[in-house]
């Protein structure tokens, strides 16, 4: 016969009170089944209902447990998104100074040297896209005059 392991609190960690079970006793019929003997009908149909019981009561553990794992995976997944959601914070890109952003933001814009002069049009485009990619970049393409 096996022991079970005590149930604890998923909260606090408390022990809680096990129920006590129809297959925690040893099988009146053990010594039947080593010998191939025969058991009685009413007896033994008594016995396998108990233990029947006990699988559907082990199967009813088995589904909160599943829900659970299901319940806290859905919760690891939310915070993961979070986490994810505030990682670019930490990017160093984001503390650039407005001036640093505008002269990349020139460069972008205009010709190399040794090339031929953008039309006003595809540095308008450019910079277009550049101030459509958030409110800082906007505000720093719409606030220097040199753009």
């Amino acid at each position: 016969m096996t022991t079970r392991k005590t149930p604890r609190c998923s909260t606090c960690g408390a022990a809680t009170p096990q129920k006590p079970r129809f297959t925690d006793a040893p099988s009146p019929f053990r010594d039947l089944i080593a010998v191939n003997g025969a058991a009685s009908g009413p007896e033994l149909i008594h016995y396998l209902q108990g233990v029947h019981a006990d699988i559907f009561a082990q199967d009813e553990t088995i589904r909160r447990a599943k829900v659970a794992l299901k319940d806290a995976i859905g919760e690891k997944n939310r915070l993961q998104r979070i986490a994810d959601s505030h990682v670019g914070l930490m990017s160093a890109f984001r503390s650039f100074p407005p001036e640093v952003l505008a002269q990349i933001f020139h460069f972008a814009a205009v010709s190399r040297p040794n090339e031929q002069p953008k039309h006003i049009t595809q540095v308008f485009n450019t910079l277009w896209k550049i101030g459509g990619v958030c409110r800082l970049w906007r505000s720093v393409v719409l606030s220097n005059p040199s753009l």
